[in-house]
């Protein structure tokens, strides 16, 4: 549902300023052929799955086949978890920045889930955006609807790398940080009019 005064940059970038911060949202919603893909291929691997805890559980089987069921079954639970959370991001994950005169901070939630961290804009580094590089397999699965990963947009803090903007186009990423920079100076400087507003204000009041 897009806001009244919410602006958009890009197809999957839109901000908004409610005053003293600013809020800037990364959508990750992809066309919904894909989203249905995604869900077929989470139901077969379910069922797929149903399907091995039954030969396990249900028929009975030499030492071997047992074994070979658990590896199976392992496999199978580091997969289904995978492709669970990519679909779940696909449909209703995330990236939320929220920036105003002192902080950046960025959570990435899946619905209302997900843990906020927040940077001191003193202490972040020049933010840049990961340069193209020559395709190969390893790109074009990190651009795939079906992996999580692919972030464009980084920034040192402290000893950290922090990076963000999965999947974001070169030009959408170079948007993504002019925004950003733009935003942080617009508040520390409404944040320095406010006080010097106050002290004038204080100042007449005691005279």
């Amino acid at each position: 549902m897009r806001l009244k005064n919410e602006k958009y940059i890009s197809k999957r970038i839109s901000y908004l300023n409610h005053g003293n911060y600013s809020t800037v949202v990364i959508s990750t919603k992809v066309e919904r052929i894909k989203e249905t893909l995604l869900l077929f291929w989470v139901l077969c691997w379910s069922a797929c799955g149903v399907m091995l805890w039954y030969q396990l559980i249900a028929v009975d089987h030499d030492e071997d086949m047992q074994i070979a069921l658990f590896i199976f079954i392992a496999f199978w639970i580091y997969f289904e978890y995978r492709i669970g959370k990519v679909f779940l991001w696909r449909k209703w994950g995330l990236e939320m920045i929220s920036i105003d005169e002192a902080e950046f901070t960025y959570k990435r939630s899946i619905g209302r889930y997900g843990k906020a961290k927040r940077f001191y804009h003193e202490k972040i580094g020049k933010m840049d955006v990961d340069p193209d590089r020559p395709k190969s397999a390893t790109i074009n699965i990190e651009n795939s609807f079906w992996f999580l990963g692919g972030e464009r947009v980084r920034f040192k803090y402290e000893k950290n790398t922090i990076k963000f903007g999965r999947q974001l186009t070169f030009k959408e990423s170079n948007q993504l940080v002019g925004l950003i920079n733009k935003q942080i100076n617009s508040h520390k400087k409404q944040h320095q009019a406010n006080l010097k507003s106050e002290m004038l204000k204080k100042s007449d009041e005691e005279s």
